[in-house]
């Protein structure tokens, strides 16, 4: 998808209390002389119910960082258990070859979904793209997922399906034809995420 489908969803679809955009790379991280090899997800929005995760020293991403390109990062348990722990607040780690300000650290996942961040370094979309993550096959604007918070657990279905007919009409795909997109959760079944997101009055519905 990319972020013109953002907005265009986040108007037709009933119930959108606001929508996420992220993209993710495998890249290379140098501290203290070594190099270690990390996930590094790019985010454009208000992530945290989706991270899931408390915050044990530092900060978050401002949603004015995630808009902007600021090289700010919010690093995962494990990649501060590996990498020097919460005394990693307001240095620096070398991110494919650019530097980046961590802010933030994050404790462990309360959920399945929230746990591959554990293992994440979590940067502004802008600068994951012209920084952190080279990847050439994707044209300017296109991300790997977005997220829609609804304000309604009732709305999912009807969005997804307002979604693929959508979607459907804008890249020229037909009904006889498989849908352009995945819809839902890669990491969790829909009655787990349900149960999960049941508790925050917000439903988290993933457009992949």
């Amino acid at each position: 998808p990319t972020l013109r489908d953002r907005g265009v969803l986040a108007r037709e679809i009933a119930g959108v209390q606001s929508s996420v955009a992220w993209m993710s790379g495998e890249a290379p991280v140098l501290r203290g002389g070594e190099t270690h090899a990390f996930r590094v997800y790019g985010v454009d929005g208000d992530y945290r119910p989706e991270l899931d995760s408390p915050i044990v020293a530092g900060r978050p991403l401002s949603l004015e960082e995630t808009r902007g390109a600021s090289r700010h990062c919010l690093i995962g348990a494990e990649v501060a258990e590996v990498l020097g722990g919460v005394d990693l607040i307001g240095s620096s780690l070398r991110l494919n070859g650019a530097d980046c300000e961590v802010v933030g650290v994050l404790g462990e996942p309360r959920s399945r979904p929230a746990a591959i961040f554990a293992e994440g370094v979590i940067v502004p979309l802008a600068a994951a793209q012209r920084y952190f993550i080279a990847d050439d096959a994707k044209a300017p604007g296109q991300v790997d997922r977005l997220t829609f918070f609804l304000n309604d657990e009732g709305l999912l279905d009807p969005a997804r399906v307002k979604a693929d007919r959508v979607l459907r009409k804008l890249y020229g795909v037909p009904q006889s034809r498989n849908s352009p997109f995945v819809y839902g959760d890669r990491n969790v079944s829909l009655e787990q995420m349900l149960e999960q997101r049941r508790m925050m009055s917000r439903l988290l519905a993933s457009l992949a």
